[in-house]
């Protein structure tokens, strides 16, 4: 909120980061104890997941770097500067491994749409397949003791 970024990539931004927190539960929740029972197609979900996550958490240290350096790029001595200092930050380790690339002004925006689309896909697989696995409704007990949403998977169509 208080980077003066245009709306469009403060929303991808703020999605962003919802689609981080939920993307890290969803793996926590399915990666949690030996995961000998997951399935091959989970687990190459999984790693599709933590890869777009990733590649958003690269767009988004490079949008903050270029910031930075755009507020910091004053003619004063760094003593007399006040706020983040990114020529502090060495980048070289992911220069060097090809994981680092610049982007230009609207590539952000356009990144992080595509991660956001691709991370929100995955999640929703990762959730129906989830929800298939568990016990068939036929075999619940008609109590009603469901809890709100089990019938339904995340982001199921209301047929």
């Amino acid at each position: 909120e208080k980077l003066n970024f245009q709306e469009r990539v403060k929303r991808q931004v703020q999605q962003a980061c919802v689609l981080e927190s939920l993307s890290l539960g969803v793996a926590s929740h399915l990666c949690s104890g030996t995961m000998q029972g997951v399935s091959v197609t989970i687990r190459s979900r999984l790693r599709n997941l933590l890869y777009y996550v990733h590649e958003n958490c690269l767009v988004l240290l490079d949008l903050v770097c270029q910031r930075w350096l755009a507020e910091n790029s004053n003619p004063y001595p760094p003593e007399n500067r006040y706020g983040h200092c990114p020529e502090n930050l060495n980048l070289d380790i992911l220069v060097r491994v090809k994981r680092y690339r610049r982007l230009r002004r609207g590539e952000h925006n356009m990144a992080l749409r595509q991660h956001n689309e691709m991370i929100a896909n995955v999640v929703r697989q990762l959730c129906r397949g989830a929800t298939t696995k568990r016990v068939p409704l036929s075999s619940r007990s008609p109590s009603g003791d469901r809890s709100p949403g089990t019938a339904r998977g995340f982001g199921a169509s209301s047929d």
